[in-house]
């Protein structure tokens, strides 16, 4: 089962900066709350908002996350992390975490503050073991991908239907 972790910067006061999520504040480095994601609970959505005139770093040479087993000091996404996403004119920042392997994933946010260029750089805990399904596997009863092979089966019989239909109607009736 996956869940979201929205997040929010703040000012507290500039240059330092708040990370706020569900009963997890914090405003320095050594004090940023952790995401923390349980063992097999599946991808997460993770949403970061920018209040105010800031804006996440969209220079394609930066970027708006850098992600690693470490600290980050340039620009990297571990392969956990996937769909980087800027949305309202680059004030919400939304990643997609497969949380696919344990460990405590180092991140950094880029943003725009008002003294320019700013950082802050918390921590994603991923407790790992979800994985995508192996090759063939299009689903499980109930999933959208199990509801579409349902059509395609009606889809199917229905034709075949419609043939046996017009050939007994010409062996038949004519």
């Amino acid at each position: 089962m996956s869940k979201d972790v929205h997040a929010t910067i703040n000012p507290n006061p500039p240059p330092k900066w708040k990370l706020e999520h569900p009963g997890s504040p914090g405003n320095d480095p050594e004090g940023y709350p952790i995401v923390k994601l349980d063992q097999l609970s599946g991808p997460h959505l993770i949403v970061f908002d920018l209040p105010g005139g800031h804006k996440f770093n969209d220079d394609p040479a930066i970027g708006p996350i850098w992600v690693d087993t470490q600290k980050p000091t340039s620009k990297v996404i571990h392969p956990d992390i996937t769909d980087v996403k800027l949305f309202d004119g680059g004030k919400t920042l939304v990643i997609l975490d497969k949380n696919s392997t344990p460990v405590k994933l180092h991140y950094r946010l880029n943003f725009k503050g008002p003294h320019g260029p700013e950082k802050i750089d918390p921590i994603i805990d991923n407790g790992g073991g979800t994985y995508p399904p192996p090759p063939g596997i299009t689903g499980s009863p109930g999933t959208a991908a199990s509801q579409s092979m349902d059509f395609v089966g009606l889809g199917v019989a229905l034709v075949i239907g419609l043939f046996l239909g017009g050939l007994a109607y010409r062996l038949f009736f004519k």
